[in-house]
């Protein structure tokens, strides 16, 4: 394959994560506004199930492989980029604003579901019962999220930084969309 052809399939692939993300952001605002839920439950459930469906996709995927360790490695590996690599870089480039007592509350979570994975591995393998217990933490923790129905301010959906981005005009760039 040409230099120049794996560029632009390399530039391409680019667009498209540009424009799929913007997409999931837009449509998850959108979401929020319509049903009522701040947009933190919106991105702690609808969004980061959505993201993590290719992963689980790997997982399930070596898992029936008979490549356990891969599994593992993906699912520790996806939570460290996730809280290191996905948090830091949006942060370096804008400040994150949240609710501290939501945001507390989460992190209290994500720790203590940290340590059940690490008690759960500790005999060096996840049976079923192991994960019926992490399965059952999830729909608890998506039962609790959809309890907390919070006002969200009456304001539109924020414009996208994608046509300024691509120096596309806004009003033509909504048509596309």
């Amino acid at each position: 394959m040409p230099v120049s052809l794996a560029v632009l399939q390399i530039a391409g692939g680019i667009l498209y994560l540009l424009m799929g993300g913007d997409l999931l952001v837009r449509g998850a605002m959108a979401l929020s506004h319509r049903t009522r839920f701040s947009p933190m439950v919106i991105g702690l459930t609808v969004v980061a199930l959505g993201t993590s469906a290719p992963e689980l996709v790997v997982t399930l995927s070596a898992a029936l492989g008979a490549y356990p360790e891969i599994a593992a490695a993906n699912v520790v590996g996806s939570n460290i980029a996730n809280v290191l690599l996905v948090m830091a870089l949006p942060a370096l480039l804008f400040p994150l604003a949240f609710d501290k007592t939501s945001a507390r509350s989460h992190s209290v979570f994500m720790l203590l579901v940290s340590v059940l994975f690490f008690v759960l591995c500790w005999d060096e393998q996840l049976s079923r019962a192991d994960g019926l217990v992490l399965l059952a933490g999830l729909v608890l923790f998506l039962a609790l999220q959809a309890g907390t129905k919070l006002d969200v301010e009456e304001e539109p959906v924020a414009p996208t930084l994608l046509p300024s981005v691509l120096s596309l005009p806004a009003r033509r760039w909504s048509l596309v969309w």
